[in-house]
């Protein structure tokens, strides 16, 4: 007896995709995910001292001088 067994060929998914999928409001602003090699990955939340840091490095290109930021 000669079973085969098939397995499921994962789709991908392009960035076309995934724009469709926010604009149909499947995928919304609370959603925090990003598209990698063609999945929907949950994205690890930002520490503060990560959000501190990223602040501080493009402080510098981001803000014209004299200006305040977030």
């Amino acid at each position: 007896m000669d079973e085969t067994i098939s397995v499921p060929t994962r789709h991908k998914l392009d960035a076309d995709d995934y724009h469709r999928l926010i604009d149909t409001g499947i995928l919304g602003k609370e959603d925090w995910v990003e598209l990698i090699d063609g999945g929907i990955i949950d994205k690890a939340p930002v520490s503060q001292g990560h959000a501190a840091t990223a602040s501080a490095l493009l402080k510098p290109w981001c803000w014209p001088a004299g200006t305040k930021h977030l």
